[in-house]
């Protein structure tokens, strides 16, 4: 099983990216 700190590794490196796409969007409307 994946540790705690793994498993949250893994979600901000799926969810950073996510944010900043949605962010240049934005900006870029």
């Amino acid at each position: 099983m994946l540790g705690r700190r793994t498993h949250r590794l893994i979600l901000n490196s799926m969810v950073v990216p996510i944010n900043q796409s949605l962010h240049l969007g934005l900006l870029n409307g």
